[in-house]
């Protein structure tokens, strides 16, 4: 019903919505808004801006700054630039302005989340971060997005400023730069849901250059994040990146599972020499490698026709 008549279905929840006296079913119909989200649905959502459940609120900002465009956004830009100057060192945090408080004003606490994750000045310039397109770091310096990036990576606020751009990478004209220094600016476990979250070929790209100091295991972590079947730039990035780390004592010589069930077949197929001068063990996974090789022989088309 909401992608088939959004303005009806706007009007439908924006009725419950002031009707429901239940948190979680005013949370449920912010949430609706998700599927065809539009400019239009914005009064709305800023309304439940003003929600005293934590639920409601955060649903509310989260879709918020999904839309371009919108007040939040505006707002959010008009604390970034009054609140950081850009000093040798990279952005710091303006002398006498609202991020030297310990505290943030009632305007400004409405636009950050309730959960917990934005308090204090880091979670702060997190949130501002978060709600604003990476488009604005690259208007504000007058540079790409890889010159944004790497400005971003300098300051002493880096890791926060870049754990909120992590957020909005799918607005990025060129997400790789932004999505390769938000994952240095995290750690563990936050890389991973990070990586996890982007589209695959970017999360791929993104693996391949922030792991070359990474153990294996948290590159097969990583990688066992990514859906199948992998690009053939994937696979050859990641085969590259397998083959340059150091194996674990317990499957020392084996062949990575994950690249050679996802991985390209013909570009492993390619590599066969290597992968197999690698790995010297012979193992299942290169046995399913093998079949994956015939399987798309037997199914490969010729002009004349497909192959007896």
């Amino acid at each position: 019903a909401r992608l088939a008549d959004p303005d009806a279905t706007r009007r439908f929840l924006a009725g419950q919505f002031a009707a429901q006296r239940r948190a979680t079913d005013r949370q449920a119909l912010v949430g609706a808004l998700e599927a065809g989200l539009s400019p239009a649905d914005e009064p709305l959502l800023e309304q439940a801006l003003d929600d005293r459940a934590i639920g409601v609120h955060d649903e509310a900002l989260r879709l918020l700054r999904a839309l371009p465009g919108s007040g939040l956004a505006a707002r959010a830009a008009e604390r970034l630039h009054r609140g950081l100057w850009l000093t040798a060192d990279g952005f710091d945090v303006q002398d006498d302005e609202l991020w030297t408080e310990p505290a943030p004003e009632p305007d400004e606490a409405r636009d950050l989340m309730r959960d917990g994750s934005e308090t204090g000045v880091a979670g702060r310039l997190r949130g501002a971060a978060a709600s604003v397109p990476p488009a604005h770091w690259t208007t504000r310096l007058g540079v790409d997005d890889r010159g944004a990036a790497r400005e971003l990576e300098r300051g002493p606020w880096a890791s926060a400023l870049l754990r909120g751009v992590a957020q909005r990478l799918r607005s990025a004209v060129d997400a790789t730069p932004w999505a390769v220094a938000a994952t240095r600016a995290l750690t563990g476990m936050e890389q991973l849901d990070m990586l996890a979250a982007l589209p695959p070929d970017l999360a791929a790209r993104t693996i391949a250059e922030v792991s070359r100091d990474w153990n294996y295991d948290l590159l097969d972590h990583a990688c066992s994040q990514l859906p199948g079947p992998w690009s053939a730039r994937a696979t050859e990035d990641l085969l590259d990146r397998y083959a340059r780390t150091r194996d674990p004592r317990w499957r020392a010589g084996r062949p990575p599972a994950v690249l050679l069930a996802r991985g390209d077949a013909e570009v492993l197929g390619a590599h066969w020499s290597r992968i197999t001068g690698r790995w010297p063990e012979h193992t299942s996974d290169l046995d399913v490698l093998r079949l994956r090789m015939q399987l798309r022989d037997a199914f490969a088309t010729r002009p004349e026709g497909p192959r007896p």
